[in-house]
């Protein structure tokens, strides 16, 4: 009987460190997606200052500087839109791979918590008295 215990035991702390590492394999990788959309976003707003002030030191006409300004929000607004969308992606991504991990793991945990000898999980009529009776 112990042995079966010490199996068990065994098997159940393996399985929780795989799912712990898979865990940390899927944060890890939604740090480093986040970590490149963040850059992005910081190199989007370095490069359209650097274009503003193109515009504001090179043009001289009122209306032509209106429409420079227009056609570049148009550009930067539609750039800032693309950085938007790949970010609700990347985090839709890793909710599915999250939900995936959890019921992964409610499974194993499931599986590896039935009553010994018991293919179904549901526990002997002894133990329910035994439980009933201590209550």
């Amino acid at each position: 009987m112990d042995e079966k215990m010490n199996e068990q035991w065994n098997r159940n702390n393996q399985d929780l460190y795989q799912s712990w590492r898979q865990l940390s394999n899927i944060n890890a990788e939604l740090v480093r997606r986040m970590t490149d959309l963040q850059l992005n976003l910081a190199a989007l707003g370095i490069e359209g200052g650097s274009e503003q002030l193109k515009l504001l030191s090179g043009k001289t006409d009122y209306k032509d500087l209106l429409a420079a300004e227009s056609e570049l929000a148009a550009t930067y607004s539609n750039k800032l839109l693309s950085l938007a969308r790949e970010t609700a992606d990347t985090l839709g991504d890793t909710r599915d791979e999250l939900m995936s991990w959890l019921e992964d793991s409610m499974a194993k945990t499931a599986e590896n918590f039935k009553a010994p000898g018991s293919a179904s999980g549901k526990r002997s009529a002894g133990a329910r008295k035994a439980s009933a009776s201590a209550a």
